[in-house]
């Protein structure tokens, strides 16, 4: 079952503390292990290495990298946005297989 998520502020996502609760309502998606979870940007303009990392690092960090991408995925998102979710998500693989 896919479940698309569309409550991502729109315009400059900055605050590591914005992005915490955001973290908690995809992570239950995730941890379902049911679901695919579409994440639409569509309404983001730019999102900071900080909202990236507690939103999705802290995922990648907490299941694993292989985990979160076969239940997430990212949608209408531009080059900019989605380059630095990768480099967050490549930096926490990192530790994730260093504390498996």
């Amino acid at each position: 079952m896919n479940i698309i998520y569309h409550e991502l502020p729109s315009g400059d996502l900055a605050s590591r503390n914005l992005a915490i609760p955001q973290r908690q309502k995809i992570e239950e998606a995730i941890s379902s292990q049911e679901s695919v979870i579409e994440i639409d940007l569509r309404s983001v303009s730019s999102i900071s290495e900080s909202y990236a990392d507690e939103l999705f690092g802290v995922l990648v960090k907490t299941y694993g990298q292989e985990t979160v991408l076969s239940h997430m995925k990212l949608v209408n998102a531009d080059d900019f946005i989605l380059h630095s979710i990768a480099s967050v998500i490549k930096r926490r693989s990192q530790e994730f297989r260093a504390c498996a």
